[in-house]
């Protein structure tokens, strides 16, 4: 293989991406974990038993949101020290050679506000639709092998 070698730089850049790959990723797992114990924990001691157990189906909602937005703002907050480019609606470069910080961070948190939100129907859409569609919901009772 006589392709290019590997530069230091190139070792440094990637050391940099692993290193923030894996801050990211524990500290999204680990904040997810701390939620998800804490809401669990509080829901079962001021909570009764069946209440308790309609609430405990909630919480895995908040600890994927905490751990997605985190694991998003992490990896993208870099962008905002060296800022985005800034573009027009036929996305061409208004300023080539300039880029803006405050660009970068409407970006980034445009992108991590976005990841909340696009987890929503995934967690509360089909909790809505077992207990709504009752004919749905007597033929899972029914059939012991479709439900999960």
């Amino acid at each position: 293989f006589n392709g290019p070698k590997s530069t230091s730089s190139d070792d440094d850049a990637t050391t940099e991406i692993d290193g923030t790959l894996f801050k990211s990723y524990s500290l999204a797992v680990a904040s997810a974990l701390i939620v998800a114990f804490g809401l669990a924990t509080y829901v079962q001691t001021n909570f009764s038993g069946e209440e308790a157990n309609e609430l405990l189906r909630f919480i895995a909602f908040p600890s994927a949101v905490i751990a997605s937005s985190l694991n998003c703002y992490i990896i993208r907050s870099p962008e905002i020290e060296t800022g985005a480019p800034l573009l027009n609606e036929q996305l061409e470069n208004v300023l080539p050679g300039e880029t803006s910080s405050a660009a970068a961070k409407r970006g980034v948190f445009s992108t991590t506000a976005s990841r909340a939100v696009l987890q929503m129907p995934t967690y509360f859409i089909p909790p809505l639709l077992l207990d709504t569609v009752t004919p749905l919901k007597q033929f899972l009772v029914e059939d012991s092998l479709m439900v999960v």
